[in-house]
């Protein structure tokens, strides 16, 4: 597969095209077809169920910014705008009361939500454009943190800045999009990430261009949402490659395992390799033998590094995985301090001079059903799971 490096430039600030505000845009929802909004007024009302006095999220200023991205002033005065642009909005969140175990979050937590209302247009004689909304977010089964006061519902906080982003893009479609990927909140470019993955091809460019956010929850998501695209995002792959370089060890990885994805080949996160495959497309990979001196399992595959930490998977059951380091490292001088098993998952500890080192192993294949007994007979064994995924964690 030859891959082809390519630039990308997209214009879509006030002031980012040599100080020339841009033109209004032109406006495609049923009833509006054609017409280009040079002001709007704001109609924003929120109400909420058992929530402290003065709670409301920050929904009006992000349309605002969202109308002056698109070429439209907001103005305060009912006699100067050409439009209304009306938000209805009524939110509650939802509590469960989760246990405690093994460590994890517990109580009585406000976790799910729900959420509904209408988003609507009215003025210039037309026909009124309306959308309704009405979702809920049920309480997870488990948690990793408990918010104890219902204003931080999860769902409640993180949906909206999506909620707007729908809701302008029936009235505007893509060039919204440009906008919102430029928006100053983190909370709206991570929006934008989710619906740029339901785009297909044409969602490409403005994902390779927020690998580059400066937020890197942004950087991770934009190159996760690539690989969801897969061959869709053939194009993409020299920026996947230039991402592993990336300060951040979950934008690598995850730039690592999009490019898995996009192109079927196993490089896992050594930068060097991509680039020159990028000239050499039959380039074959390197056997992945060691790391940090630990031995790898022959025929290891997906192999991710972040700082200290390695993860691969291998076609081995977990139980020849551990006989595997147990021997290899015995005979490198290791010591076995610890081996435990929990939930599925198996963890070796070992230690040599100073150094502590951690390989954790859990079933990454598909559960083997038992097969059914003869009548009168007794059951069969059910065989352990092919497939191993390993973390190794190394102190030093």
């Amino acid at each position: 597969m030859r891959i082809h490096r390519f630039a990308i430039l997209v214009c879509v600030t006030v002031s980012a095209c040599a100080g020339v505000r841009r033109p209004p845009q032109t406006l495609v929802a049923p009833g509006w077809e054609g017409v280009q909004l040079e002001s709007v007024c704001l109609d924003v009302k929120q109400t909420y169920d058992e929530m402290r006095a003065g709670f409301s999220l920050p929904m009006e200023a992000a349309l605002e910014r969202l109308f002056n991205g698109l070429g439209v002033e907001v103005e305060s005065s009912t006699e100067e705008c050409g439009a209304t642009f009306g938000l209805s909005f009524h939110g509650k969140a939802l509590a469960a009361e989760y246990t405690c175990i093994l460590g994890s979050a517990c109580g009585h937590c406000f976790t799910g939500a729900q959420v509904s209302g209408a988003f609507t247009l009215t003025g210039q004689g037309r026909q009124p454009w309306s959308s309704p909304f009405d979702f809920t977010f049920d309480p997870p089964h488990s948690i990793s943190e408990c918010p104890t006061e219902p204003e931080n519902a999860p769902p409640l906080n993180n949906f909206w800045p999506s909620m707007l982003l729908g809701a302008l893009a029936e009235l505007y479609g893509t060039p919204v999009v440009e906008v919102a990927m430029h928006d100053r909140d983190q909370e709206m470019r991570e929006a934008t990430i989710g619906f740029l993955r339901g785009q297909g091809e044409a969602g490409v460019p403005l994902l390779i261009e927020a690998l580059q956010d400066r937020d890197s929850e942004v950087r991770q998501g934009a190159a996760i949402a690539l690989g969801a695209m897969e061959q869709e995002a053939v194009g993409a792959v020299p920026a996947l490659v230039e991402a592993l370089g990336d300060s951040d060890g979950l934008v690598r990885a995850a730039a690592a395992g999009s490019l898995r994805l996009i192109t079927g080949e196993g490089f896992g996160d050594d930068q060097k390799t991509w680039r020159r495959w990028l000239e050499e497309p039959n380039l074959e990979p390197t056997p992945f033998v060691a790391w940090n001196g630990i031995p790898i399992m022959p025929g290891a595959k997906l192999p991710r590094e972040l700082g200290t930490q390695l993860m691969y998977q291998t076609e081995a059951a977990c139980s020849e995985a551990s006989a595997f380091y147990e021997e290899k490292l015995a005979a490198d001088g290791w010591v076995l301090e610890e081996a435990n098993e929990w939930a599925g998952t198996r963890s070796l500890k070992f230690t040599k001079g100073g150094d502590d080192l951690e390989i954790n192993l859990s079933a990454s294949g598909p559960p083997q059903m038992p097969a059914p007994p003869e009548p009168g007979g007794t059951p069969v064994p059910t065989k352990e799971q092919p497939g191993c995924a390993l973390q190794i964690f190394i102190m030093r």
